[in-house]
């Protein structure tokens, strides 16, 4: 049980310190732009939203919209097609990825 503990203190901790992630749409578009990151691409906006068919359009919009305008993501043009807009994650989101990172090998203790 100590392992579902954990979980829940590392669920704590996401909800009080990322953004978006007090509520389902929000965490599923911050998780699906963090994914993306990680591997290092830079989704864009229709990948997200196709990527995350059980949530409205607008929902994820809506998310997307407070991630920019709370400076966590920029958007780039595509550079084959300037309707693809890349969303772009700025120093603030990538230096929050690498807290996230450290504190779930604190909780968890990963090696």
């Amino acid at each position: 049980m100590d392992e579902i503990t954990k979980l829940f203190e590392l669920r704590k901790w996401e909800a009080e310190n990322l953004p978006l992630c007090k509520n389902t749409v929000g965490y599923a578009v911050f998780e699906c732009i963090v994914n993306s990151v990680i591997l290092g691409a830079y989704p864009t906006i229709k990948e997200v939203v196709n990527s995350l068919p059980r949530f409205s359009r607008a929902g994820i919009y809506l998310q997307l919209k407070q991630l920019e305008s709370d400076a966590w993501i920029t958007y780039s043009n595509g550079a084959s097609d300037a309707r693809n807009k890349h969303i772009i994650p700025t120093e603030r989101l990538l230096s929050l990825i690498q807290q996230y990172a450290s504190r779930a090998r604190q909780i968890l203790k990963f090696d």
